[in-house]
């Protein structure tokens, strides 16, 4: 139902529709683990998007991408880490080729953050076990790590559920460690009461 009024607000996602497989049921559904609330959903109410200011649109569409998302088949994609070595040293290169867009069909360019590093995103040739190879070039580059990206609703969440992993106070720490405080299996509960 709530698929026919998707289609019928906007008729450019009727191509979508056989690719959706109805019979699927994805993690969205799975209330076992909600504390908050359940999802954004659309509605079987045929929306007028004509009505709908240009935000309004960007938070419906949003809504119903992520809706439409979890009826696609799954993201594959083929990672490679090749270990090479070279006169004594360890070379890693590592590359993603994307096997089946599934859900990123939605998306578009903005799901490339998705798959990992600028220098994962590559693909990496064909290689075999024990495959010579020749070093034709070598580069030395400085690079700067990327600072950790800002917490989400959804990752502030899980960052709250296991906040032992950020304990940097080694006595508190200790403390976690020592009085076997844990909480779901690896999260540390910290009284808030002065010690």
């Amino acid at each position: 139902m709530v698929i026919r009024s998707l289609v019928a607000a906007d008729s450019g996602l009727q191509t979508l529709l056989p690719r959706l497989n109805l019979q699927q049921k994805s993690r969205a559904w799975d209330d076992k683990k909600i504390t908050a609330h359940h999802g954004i959903i659309p509605t079987i109410k045929k929306a007028d998007l004509s009505k709908l200011s240009e935000e309004e649109m960007k938070v419906y569409d949003l809504i119903r991408r992520r809706y439409l998302a979890q009826f696609l088949p799954h993201l594959e994609t083929d990672k490679t880490i090749a270990t090479l070595q070279s006169s004594g040293h360890t070379l890693i290169a590592r590359g993603n080729v994307i096997v089946s867009q599934g859900w990123r069909i939605l998306f578009g360019k903005n799901a490339d953050e998705d798959v990992g590093s600028d220098d994962e995103k590559q693909g990496l040739p064909a290689l075999t076990a024990n495959q010579q190879c020749r070093v034709t070039h070598s580069e030395v580059r400085t690079l700067q790590t990327k600072p950790p990206a800002h917490y989400t609703e959804g990752t502030l969440l899980e960052a709250m559920k296991n906040a032992a992993r950020f304990v940097t106070d080694p006595r508190l720490k200790q403390r976690c460690v020592k009085r076997r405080d844990w909480y779901r299996g690896n999260s540390c509960r910290i009284d808030s009461r002065a010690h």
